[in-house]
């Protein structure tokens, strides 16, 4: 579509009632705003009348299964309504080039598709990882000019990064392969980026959220192959069914979703995230299996005091996490698909309470004496106790409590997180019924 055309749709009521899809009836006007603006800068940045795309990319968030992909685990995640905004066009050089409004200016020549040291953790690796790994699978590649604009917040553990790896798959995926790449393929793409160029050991369930999107159960006992099913609210389906269902809102429940900054940022706690793999591995080795997927709990708990003279107390810990926080998402999907909301936020605390207690991932043990998302459990419980429910959000060690909140309980709710947090770390938030997609 030409930049013409694209204004010219903007103004149209499709386009709007896209955006209610999208972001809800009540976000039309600012995220046409978004859009606009957007174009605007496109035009500014890349005058010309090239044929252009636009892209919109989710956040996500992990509603259950805390540290179970790494394990072969199941995991519930979801879009949000929070996303990066890619306008795109072909250009004749072999540079993909991307402004955005965060300041950031990238230029990669993909005429060298190897890690380079320098880029290490950087946009630019992110880049490079997913055009080399798309060309190893056979798919085209080229040159671009995009121009990205993003609501998502960074180091918050709603996934920026994925969402941006995603993004640049999904922009080349519609320039060069008329978008014949489906959502997994994306996904594992956009973590061999981050794993092998940006040099992070990511699982793949953040990808994934970003990418296939709505309301997901998500199984990796086949990592190859992981088995996805959608939530839906008026109907089942498989993810590769063309059946057109709604995707599941809580707010039909009366319940609103929040994510609360507590301040902690995940940057620079790799080691910490690593730890907690590596300890469940341990456990699962020391029964002769890779994975404690293939062991099962009455196996490791017939078998504690020996394993405990081989591994210390805190890997035995997080792997009783690892077998309850599995069956603990089984059981939440089965109640979401009968609308039985309440187990559901029942088994939400037990999962928070066992990353506290098992899991030990609320905050970094070097850092003890700093445990905001202590505090915000604390306050939260104070605040819903038996009619709300409150975990971490997403890897933990700091970070982010979600909380789901009855919609008479919202402005107690904000009142009092924000006397601790303040009003700017309070974020409501709504699931969003697909991931990356073209927009036109």
């Amino acid at each position: 579509m030409n930049r013409i055309a694209f204004r010219s749709l903007l103004s149209d009521k499709s386009f709007k009632n896209r955006l209610a899809y999208l972001y809800g009836r009540d976000a039309i006007e600012q995220n046409y705003r978004r859009y606009s603006n957007a174009i605007n800068q496109f035009d500014h940045h890349f005058p010309g009348n090239n044929d252009l795309i636009v892209i919109s990319t989710p956040g996500r968030t992990e509603i259950s299964g805390n540290h179970t992909d790494h394990n072969a685990g199941l995991i519930l995640a979801a879009s949000l309504d929070l996303d990066m905004i890619g306008i795109a066009a072909k250009n004749n050089h072999n540079i993909m080039r991307v402004l955005s409004d965060k300041h950031i200016h990238i230029e990669v020549d993909i005429s060298n598709l190897h890690p380079i040291a320098e880029e290490r953790h950087t946009s630019a690796a992110l880049l490079r990882g997913v055009a080399a790994r798309m060309k190893q699978l056979g798919y085209r590649i080229g040159g671009f000019d995009c121009w990205l604009t993003s609501n998502i917040w960074q180091g918050s553990g709603i996934s920026s990064s994925a969402a941006f790896e995603v993004e640049i798959c999904s922009i080349l995926n519609h320039l060069y392969n008329e978008g014949t790449m489906d959502h997994i393929t994306i996904a594992k793409i956009a973590q061999y980026a981050e794993n092998h160029f940006f040099e992070k050991p990511c699982g793949l369930m953040d990808q994934l959220a970003c990418a296939v999107g709505g309301l997901i159960l998500i199984d990796f006992e086949n990592h190859e192959h992981p088995k996805i099913m959608k939530i839906l609210s008026d109907c089942e389906k498989n993810i590769d069914s063309d059946i057109t269902c709604k995707t599941f809102d809580f707010e039909k429940f009366d319940h609103a979703l929040f994510l609360v900054e507590t301040g902690a940022s995940h940057s620079g706690l790799t080691d910490e995230y690593t730890a907690v793999e590596r300890e469940m591995k341990q456990v699962a080795n020391a029964l002769g299996k890779s994975l404690l997927r293939q062991c099962n709990k009455e196996q490791f708990l017939g078998q504690l005091f020996n394993l405990r003279e081989q591994l210390n107390d805190r890997a035995l810990l997080r792997a009783y996490h690892f077998f309850k926080e599995n069956e603990r998402v089984q059981a939440q999907f089965a109640a979401l698909r009968v609308g039985d909301i309440q187990l559901f936020k029942e088994l939400v605390v037990e999962s928070g309470r066992s990353s506290f207690m098992y899991c030990q991932n609320i905050y970094p043990s070097h850092k003890w004496h700093e445990q905001p998302l202590s505090l915000a459990f604390m306050v939260a419980e104070e605040i819903l106790r038996d009619q709300g429910a409150w975990r971490l959000q997403g890897g933990g060690f700091g970070g982010m409590l979600q909380a789901f909140v009855p919609f008479r309980m919202i402005d107690d709710f904000q009142n009092k997180i924000s006397t601790l947090f303040g009003e700017h770390a309070i974020h409501r938030v709504r699931i969003r019924p697909v991931g990356t997609t073209l927009i036109m």
